[in-house]
């Protein structure tokens, strides 16, 4: 009798674990995520929220992209191209709208409050074990600048992400034709090494009567925006809006506003003679687009790029450093790309981020197009474009660098010199800190208000008095609760730090 028992509780239990067996397959099978099946899986298709403007010629080279990733990874992708405004997108979000992957950073569809927002999957724990070749690829860095409280919720682009600004020129207007060589040369971290510079190209213009390029008409053109990297030097703790931070180096982690710095103020000061002594574009405080065209310019990049910038252009681009290199949160959240919370194909997205920046075949026509019909790697190991601007979606908001091909004449070694500069940067300090800012709202938003009346103005150098104009901001935002609002994150910086 005993005998009996136990083999009818040995059939019981083998009955139990095969029905656990299949309640997990039909579980997983209504998930709509098969992720994780061996060999062939059932086809999916994503939607991504891709950043920038629609391709001119992008049906073959989609179609191209779809075929290598169907036949890799059973996954084809809608691609949404967005435009440089990114409210569609943040109403796409926050309203629970269908997308599987979006870009999004520090300054597109605001990473650190999607996050926050509950409109961004939280990826922490799949990471490793769903995409386990990108959590490996992507440096411990990264994904430490990646993190919201504590989580990750989108994958960082792996670039230049130690963050360089250089100074940029239109070689044969600004070196060849004014021969400011020397000037360009001697640019540096301070606005006021860039002054002699300008003057020389304008005096150039003025007394040859050479025409500036493109119809612009100063030396220096940009746009309300003002100068890209003013803030260069500073960890904004992600609001860059309210002028808040803590200003590199010397290990300081004082928070502080921007206009209490006198190296800040000087450089507004020269923005401003700048402006008055027509070496900027007047009428930039009312200007929407960016320029495409520059004779001298600023930009944040690597030895190399130059080739990149000056693609499709009729003018070689030369650079100089401004400042850097140095890992922060902002340049980490530069570029990243995050998946719905809502999406049904959450693992299936995941896997396709990492095949975008780990197959190097797939990864080269998602940034340059087709092989033999958009480019062609030459014998030095570089790529030549033959369609020009058939296919330019914007590499630096996909994937990785380290996999790409440079584009000629930028060198063979370009990224693996630009990968060995990332090794060696110097971080700030609070790399991976986001300030938790719920109880701070309604301060942010007045003083951010504060901000947005004038700060247009000052960065383009369009106004009467910059001390005057600083000093009212600062009563104005005072009132507004700047004080609170620098306490409280002084606070919490500091427990960030003592907790590292």
């Amino acid at each position: 009798m005993k005998g009996k028992i136990k083999v009818l509780s040995l059939l019981l239990a083998l009955a139990m674990v095969a029905s656990m067996f299949v309640a997990c397959k039909q579980e997983k099978k209504a998930s709509g995520d098969a992720s994780s099946s061996a060999g062939k899986r059932e086809e999916v298709n994503l939607i991504w929220y891709h950043w920038g403007d629609k391709p001119k010629q992008p049906d073959a080279v989609i179609a191209e992209l779809n075929k290598m990733s169907k036949e890799a990874i059973q996954t084809t992708v809608d691609f949404r191209f967005t435009t440089g405004d990114d409210q569609k997108l943040k109403t796409i979000m926050s309203t629970g709208g269908e997308f599987d992957i979006a870009f999004t950073c520090a300054w597109f569809a605001n990473y650190v409050v999607a996050a926050q927002n509950n409109q961004l999957a939280d990826l922490t724990e799949k990471l490793p074990k769903v995409a386990p070749k990108l959590w490996e690829y992507i440096p411990e860095n990264c994904w430490a600048g990646a993190k919201v409280n504590g989580k990750i919720y989108a994958v960082p682009t792996y670039k230049d992400s130690a963050a360089t600004q250089y100074w940029t020129a239109n070689k044969e207007y600004v070196i060849d034709g004014a021969k400011a060589e020397a000037e360009f040369k001697a640019t540096g971290k301070a606005l006021s090494t860039v002054t002699p510079l300008l003057e020389k190209v304008k005096k150039y213009h003025d007394e040859s009567k050479t025409a500036y390029p493109h119809d612009l008409t100063a030396p220096f053109n940009y746009n309300w925006a003002g100068l890209n990297g003013h803030n260069n030097g500073w960890d904004t703790l992600g609001l860059d809006n309210v002028r808040v931070g803590i200003k590199l180096g010397n290990n300081n982690t004082k928070v502080t506003t921007l206009y209490d710095d006198a190296d800040y103020i000087n450089d507004l000061k020269t923005l401003k003679s700048w402006y008055d002594n027509g070496l900027v574009n007047k009428g930039a405080s009312e200007v929407e687009k960016e320029f495409e065209f520059q004779v001298v310019g600023t930009g944040q990049g690597w030895e190399g790029c130059e080739a990149i910038w000056g693609s499709g252009k009729d003018y070689s681009i030369v650079l100089n450093k401004k400042y850097g290199p140095i890992y922060s949160t902002n340049s980490i959240q530069g570029s990243m790309n995050g998946i719905s919370p809502n999406s049904k194909k959450i693992d299936r997205a995941l896997q396709y981020i990492e095949y975008m920046n780990t197959n190097k075949d797939y990864r080269n026509t998602l940034g340059y197009g087709i092989k033999g019909t958009n480019w062609k790697l030459n014998d030095q190991g570089q790529v030549e474009n033959l369609t020009k601007d058939a296919w330019q979606p914007g590499m630096f908001a996909q994937a990785s660098f380290f996999e790409l091909y440079p584009l000629k004449p930028a060198p063979a070694n370009m990224y693996t010199n630009l990968k060995a500069v990332n090794d060696a940067a110097e971080a700030s300090p609070l790399v991976g800190f986001v300030p938790k800012v719920d109880t701070l709202q309604t301060e942010i938003a007045a003083c951010q208000a504060v901000m947005d009346k004038q700060y247009k103005y000052l960065q383009t150098g369009n106004v009467k008095d910059v001390d005057a104009t600083v000093n009212k901001i600062k009563a104005d935002v005072k009132a507004a609760g700047m004080d609170k609002i620098i306490a409280e994150l002084q606070k919490q910086v500091d427990e960030f730090l003592k907790a590292k």
